[in-house]
């Protein structure tokens, strides 16, 4: 066998052999990037506002999210997104607010976060808790350009 035949078989014997191997690869990376979700919080009460958002995925029940954030009145905050699996997010809020002698856990808000989910949005009030969760992308972007709008509007006023 001379060395030219050597060569040419070797060679397609590689390239049978990573075929497999790109097959695999190709396999791997099917269908499309996934990002994390935005979570958008806004204290609109009149009091400060600890809060927690805690999530679980929904099989196992093992914690996925847990974060807790100290808002005052008129206070924005983007934390760090959201996984978009299948889990359950729950948000207490622990507070003062006009009949209390302290901070205590006064209210819970509980969704259902998922793997079309956008947007997390969340707005407390001092009596209730806005909770929105999002899965439409046209929608999730307009709610975006609205507190970007809103933010700018803030600091464009406190500027003056």
């Amino acid at each position: 066998m001379n060395r030219r035949r050597l060569l040419q078989s070797a060679g397609v014997v590689s390239l049978v052999g990573l075929a497999g191997c790109i097959d695999g690869v190709r396999e791997h990376f099917t269908g499309s990037v996934r990002t994390n979700a935005p979570v958008e919080v806004f204290n609109a009460g009149d009091y400060p506002f600890n809060v927690e958002l805690r999530a679980r995925e929904a099989g196992t029940g093992r914690e996925t999210y847990d974060l807790s954030i100290n808002l005052i009145p008129g206070e924005r905050a983007a934390p760090q997104n959201i996984q978009r699996t299948d889990q359950s997010l729950s948000i207490p809020r622990h507070g003062e607010s006009s009949g209390s002698d302290g901070a205590e856990e006064d209210l819970v808000e509980q969704a259902r976060v998922t793997e079309d989910t956008q947007l997390v949005l969340v707005h407390f009030h001092n009596d209730s808790i806005d909770l929105d969760v999002i899965e439409s992308q046209s929608e999730a972007e307009a709610e975006r350009e609205e507190l970007e709008e809103e933010a700018n509007e803030t600091s464009d006023g406190e500027q003056d």
